[in-house]
């Protein structure tokens, strides 16, 4: 259970009654953000509504992701040469999993707490669970075959299934997430993705 205080109530009749709705959240540290993105997003649901909020967030912060993971992907070894000297080629191959699993974590993080603001607390306990166990397992697997590489392999693959599964969640829920093609639009990630990697690659490593 948790104790409101006035000003996200305040902040949450706000949003949900604004149209239309741009806010950007920006309390100081402590005061709540992810709380009120919380009520805000509950609140959409029991509107029927979340669905367009999605459209607007997710997607557009999905392919932001991928544009920074892109851009930064042909540098991970010069990255990692700076700290140690040999380190780029010993964890090179890892950054670049994590890479792909931090854009992964952006879109699964909004989606997954949509899922909670729907209400449907055994799916998000689902995903979790699952998530963790196929983490354990795979890294049984991955880490003495490939070693530190195939812990960056299992993290990304674990946040892309709980991306997935949360989504799956949502439409389950009657939330229309990839409803009248706006499936088009979570293509945004790996399409930008692949134009910052070959932008990126296109600069002088030294």
């Amino acid at each position: 259970k948790i104790d409101l205080l006035p000003h996200q109530v305040v902040l949450t009749h706000r949003v949900a009654t604004a149209s239309p709705r741009r806010f950007l959240v920006a309390d100081e540290v402590g005061l709540g953000k992810t709380i009120e993105t919380g009520l805000v997003l509950r609140e959409l649901a029991s509107r029927g509504e979340l669905h367009r909020a999605l459209w607007r967030i997710a997607p557009p912060l999905f392919a932001f992701a991928g544009l920074a993971a892109g851009l930064v992907y042909p540098w991970t070894e010069a990255i990692l040469e700076l700290f140690q000297p040999g380190f780029g080629a010993v964890a090179g191959d890892s950054l670049r999993w994590l890479l792909g699993g931090m854009a992964s974590i952006y879109v699964g993080s909004i989606l997954l707490n949509a899922v909670i603001a729907t209400g449907n607390n055994r799916a998000k306990l689902r995903i979790q669970a699952t998530g963790l166990a196929f983490n354990l397992l795979a890294n049984l697997w991955a880490v003495p075959k490939y070693g530190i590489a195939g812990a960056g392999m299992t993290t990304c693959l674990t946040e892309a299934l709980v991306a997935a599964g949360a989504a799956i969640a949502l439409v389950r829920s009657g939330v229309p997430l990839f409803a009248r093609g706006r499936w088009l639009l979570w293509l945004g990630g790996p399409a930008l993705f692949a134009v910052g990697a070959w932008l990126s690659s296109l600069l002088p490593l030294s």
